[in-house]
């Protein structure tokens, strides 16, 4: 059966520890020769930032390697497993919100490896992934206090061209269903991806929605306030 196979398994199990691994063992070192004020920061900034840094590192592998989907399920449900561990490990982390999204996520993505047809659209899915890099770069940035630095508001302009073409632009594939629900082969499928394509993907697209325009208007105030703008449009310009 889809997504029981060994290959996929022991693909899932390497990712869950994978990810704890960068997490505890490898981000610590990594920032602390990076940026020397890691090791200055109070320990649930730290624990932050390297949830940060593990979840970049699983953002880049998933949107990199979209085109291999059984790949990219497997390598996504190891990081939301591993970060759910976490979550539950240490308090700064914890959100329900988050906890909310990654057990939506784990169930939808289960559904994407057992429906043949789930594949094209969980592409979609990981698609999205690739504006995560900057959003947890902002976020890294924001905690080291570079949050006036013009690093912060270049990453913020490539955050929202990003979020754009990778969560926005993407939408219309959604609407390829439509041929398929109009002559019944889409209820054919198992009650699990029919689920998911009719309320659970819709649903993400109106929050990418939701999301973008907080991110646009975000975007305007720093863009166009008088100290920043200026500075941003002139490093630009040169």
């Amino acid at each position: 059966m889809p997504g029981y196979d060994f290959q996929t398994i022991s693909t899932k199990a390497g990712s869950v520890i994978f990810h704890l691994a960068i997490s505890e063992w490898l981000s610590s070192p990594l920032l602390r020769k990076l940026v020397p004020a890691f090791g200055t920061l109070p320990s649930n900034k730290q624990v932050v930032l390297r949830n940060s840094v593990m979840s970049t590192v699983h953002a880049a592998i998933t949107g990199g390697f979209k085109h291999l989907p059984y790949f990219a399920t497997s390598n996504a449900l190891g990081f939301l497993v591993a970060d759910s561990l976490l979550m539950a490990m240490y308090v700064p982390i914890r959100d329900w919100k988050l906890t909310l999204h990654h057990t939506v996520a784990i169930w939808g993505a289960h559904n994407v490896m057992v429906a043949g047809a789930g594949l094209y659209f969980g592409n979609t899915w990981f698609l999205m992934e690739v504006s995560n890099p900057f959003v947890n770069m902002r976020l890294i940035l924001h905690t080291l206090g570079h949050k006036r630095s013009l690093l912060y508001k270049v990453n913020g302009v490539a955050m929202l061209v990003a979020f754009f073409a990778f969560r926005i632009a993407t939408i219309p594939i959604y609407f390829g269903l439509v041929p398929h629900m109009r002559t019944g082969e889409f209820f054919k499928m198992e009650l699990g991806p029919i689920i998911k394509f009719l309320f659970i993907s819709p649903i993400f697209c109106m929050l990418n929605i939701f999301w973008f325009t907080k991110i646009c208007k975000g975007a305007y105030r720093v863009l166009y306030s008088s100290e920043t703008g200026s500075e941003l449009f002139s490093s630009i310009k040169n």
